[in-house]
């Protein structure tokens, strides 16, 4: 971390416009003393235990992109604050920061998203509360590249969905589909997917089951990190339906399949690949 912290004889430490706290290693570090981030910087990877933070500054996960942890006895994000979220293309894949919490999370202040290189379609996980914490409220403001929409997943997780007019479900001529900004009912779509074997080895059998408007579906395999691995546009009939998706060449681990319709519904469940 950059800069130094005294751990003992000050109650109270502020960061000013001129500050940055910044971690460059995985390991938790605790802040002891009372931590008021006043128009400065949060940045880094790994995990920040603050004992008691007030925040009005800047979060920037990352160095530059990466995942970084915040617990506080206080929201980590208020009506002054601005978290700052990178999505990259690498060159051999596409990598986003990503904000997690250990508690109760309300969003608020601002949210600021960009863009490097050229990035594909698909769903990026940025937010994400850990173990039954929840996520609720909204940013005040936003400034999203175009293409992209925000959306909250059952009350545990914040994702940016990016669709440009050069889509399949955009060229079907059945609209754009509109992803709602809400908090999802966890049981509202309980039984529309399933999929076998589950854990997958070389391919994965996504069943559809009911629910979904009869049209394009987008069938997408994302990692933990809200990454696009592998998607599928299916023609949806209605009734019970059906496709396959390659795993093969996918490491082992927790993945996500999401099914969004036309309409903008759609359906997270959890897969484990393991080979």
């Amino acid at each position: 971390m950059t800069g130094w912290l005294p751990k003992s004889g000050v109650n109270l430490f502020t960061n000013t416009s001129s500050g940055i706290a910044k971690k460059f290693s995985t390991a938790k570090s605790a802040i002891e003393i009372a931590f008021q981030n006043k128009g400065g910087v949060i940045a880094g990877i790994g995990a920040f235990n603050f004992s008691n933070l007030k925040n009005s500054g800047k979060v920037l996960p990352g160095t530059p992109v990466g995942s970084l942890t915040i617990n506080s006895s206080d929201n980590p994000l208020s009506t002054s604050s601005e978290l700052q979220i990178e999505i990259q293309n690498t060159g051999t894949g596409t990598i986003n920061d990503r904000l997690r919490v250990d508690q109760n999370l309300i969003l608020n202040g601002r949210l600021l998203v960009t863009e490097i290189g050229s990035i594909p379609n698909g769903s990026y996980l940025i937010i994400s509360a850990l173990d039954r914490n929840t996520i609720s409220g909204n940013f005040s403001t936003t400034q999203l590249p175009p293409g992209y929409r925000l959306r909250i997943q059952n009350r545990n997780s914040v994702w940016l969905d990016k669709t440009t007019a050069s889509t399949p479900l955009q060229q079907s001529n059945m609209g754009t589909a509109k992803v709602e900004k809400r908090i999802a009912d966890e049981n509202q779509f309980t039984g529309a997917v399933s999929f076998y074997p589950n854990p997958a080895n070389h391919t994965v059998n996504v069943r559809i089951n009911n629910g979904f408007a009869k049209g394009n579906l987008r069938i997408s395999l994302v990692d933990r990190l809200g990454r696009l691995l592998n998607e599928r546009i299916h023609n949806y009939a209605g009734g019970k339906d059906g496709v396959t998706l390659n795993t093969s060449t996918i490491t082992n681990g927790l993945y996500f399949v999401v099914v969004r319709d036309r309409t903008g519904k759609e359906v997270v469940v959890e897969l484990i690949i393991q080979h």
